[in-house]
């Protein structure tokens, strides 16, 4: 989907990872939290089921190193750093693989999960995803500088028609997957194209220009 997007063959994308590969950190109160960037390759000419072992592979070597703080990986590369960015990635994965909707007793208090919405955008993108009742929920948080919620919405749909492609054929490649439905290519290459208008034949642009500034003349035009 963000090769799709961005015409780029390269990606990174940021994802959590609690942080406890040992047993004994299982019942330990605290912040064990790591981020890991996660680089592959969605080349056009790849079959997706090729891919998908690609990326298969390279999360299981990226989880081998979860203890690799990204803050020590940043300054390793010696990137050149914006404060308003993350320096290695714009778009973050967060597969929630927990139990939510169980309430849970604690001696004397009982602890009831309540919902709440975040209004505040850490990345570009991020898609949260959690399993819930043999469904899985996605969530899609976004900075409302550079999308707005039809354009989200838009992506989202882009995102289904993907994983129903992909589900039904896994031998397809990544380059000859669509996302424009029947009616948006429609849109696109005919009713966005169906420009014909009548205009007088016997006069140079130079005229038709002069004319329409008599007609207009406090518009501003838009060569």
């Amino acid at each position: 989907l963000l090769s799709k997007y961005s015409g780029q063959e390269d990606i990174v994308i940021g994802t959590p990872i609690a942080g406890r590969p040992h047993g004994d950190l299982q019942d330990i109160m605290g912040m064990f939290v790591n981020t890991l960037a996660l680089r592959n390759k969605p080349e056009a000419n790849k079959k997706y089921i090729g891919f998908l072992k690609e990326v298969k592979e390279n999360s299981l070597e990226a989880y081998e190193n979860q203890s690799y703080q990204l803050e020590a990986l940043v300054e390793k590369l010696d990137i050149r750093r914006d404060t308003s960015r993350n320096p290695l990635f714009d778009v973050m994965f967060n597969m929630v693989d927990m139990v939510s909707d169980v309430d849970i007793e604690l001696n004397d208090m009982s602890l009831i999960p309540y919902g709440g919405e975040s209004n505040v955008a850490k990345f570009d993108l991020t898609l949260s995803s959690m399993e819930q009742n043999d469904e899985i929920a996605i969530n899609i948080g976004y900075c409302s500088k550079l999308f707005n919620k039809n354009s989200i919405e838009r992506l989202g749909r882009y995102y289904l028609t993907i994983l129903e492609i992909i589900t039904t054929n896994n031998e397809v490649k990544l380059g000859e997957i669509e996302l424009l439905s029947d009616e948006e290519k429609n849109k696109l290459l005919n009713e966005f194209n169906d420009t014909n208008i009548d205009y007088p034949k016997n006069k140079t642009i130079q005229e038709l220009f002069e004319s329409q500034v008599e007609k207009t003349p406090d518009n501003i035009a838009v060569v």
